[in-house]
């Protein structure tokens, strides 16, 4: 599962968007935000996204600098290795990600909103039963 940080200037869409050209190769659009994590004690914070590949035929290609291998495989058996079933953040992580490929998910609502302080665009992310902005 490909992971990374957020450049400055950059949102959680297009980090997501680039952080996966960038260690897999595959381009892709952002869809929908499955889960967030904060540190309590860190100011810093974990978003994961979905996303849809451009094209279905494209081929994978790992980043050789950061990645030793990269390929498709089931959320289920992703789900079942050692250290994604035996460590509840990154079980639950994966538990949202197989509701969403079952399409079970209610996603967050991921709006782009003007901040007020010029043309500064913000990301707001209301709970879900809030309507879509």
């Amino acid at each position: 599962m490909p992971t990374g940080l957020v450049l400055i200037g950059e949102d959680i869409t297009e980090a997501g968007e680039r952080e996966v050209m960038e260690e897999a190769g595959l381009e892709a659009t952002f869809e929908a935000v499955l889960v967030t994590q904060g540190s309590l004690w860190q100011s810093d914070m974990f978003f994961a996204v979905a996303l849809k590949p451009v094209d279905d035929t494209q081929k994978l290609v790992a980043q050789a600098t950061e990645v030793d291998d990269v390929k498709w495989m089931p959320l289920e058996d992703y789900a079942s290795k050692p250290f994604s079933a035996t460590k509840a953040l990154y079980n639950n992580l994966v538990q949202q990600c197989v509701a969403y490929a079952n399409g079970t998910y209610t996603d967050m609502k991921v709006s782009s909103v003007n901040s007020g302080r010029g043309d500064r665009v913000e990301l707001l992310i209301p709970g879900t039963d809030s309507p879509r902005l």
